[in-house]
């Protein structure tokens, strides 16, 4: 029983995998219908979606709902990938169909380390006492919050 609980929240925290990556991928498009619109110099990448997410208000709390649904849908390929439970059988097709598997759950898995390590700083600093001021420095400068690059 307890196998079935918790493959039943990974299928939820998988289901709002989807709904997060929809939306990065929603906000990634109208910033580039932005940028293009206003001639923009290059095309925006998730990167920014992400720093556009962080300056919103609840941003960082946008952040961490997120980087959950992404470690969720990561947890979800792992698992179908490890233990077949999309049934894609043990054949050479199978078998590729289920390495592609685990390839985007660790893809998933590292692009949730990512948004984490973007939305901690702004955690840590939004408590500071300066009404979120050097979070808004933080976001707006040219390495970000972290050295990651996606």
């Amino acid at each position: 029983m307890r196998g079935a609980a918790f493959m039943n929240w990974i299928e939820r925290l998988a289901r709002l995998g989807y709904i997060s990556v929809g939306a990065v991928y929603m906000i990634i498009g109208g910033i580039t219908a932005a940028a293009a619109l206003h001639g923009g110099q290059r095309t925006p990448d998730r990167r920014d979606a992400f720093f556009f997410i962080i300056e919103k208000p609840f941003g960082h709390l946008l952040l961490l709902i997120i980087a959950a649904g992404l470690i969720g849908y990561a947890l979800w390929r792992l698992s179908s990938g490890f233990f077949d439970s999309d049934r894609r059988g043990s054949d050479a097709k199978g078998i590729a169909i289920r390495i592609g598997s685990v390839t985007r759950g660790i893809a998933y898995g590292a692009a949730a380390v990512r948004v984490l390590r973007m939305a901690a700083p702004v955690v840590a600093v939004t408590r500071a006492r300066d009404g979120g001021r050097q979070a808004r420095s933080i976001i707006r400068s040219d390495d970000g919050p972290s050295a990651s690059r996606d």
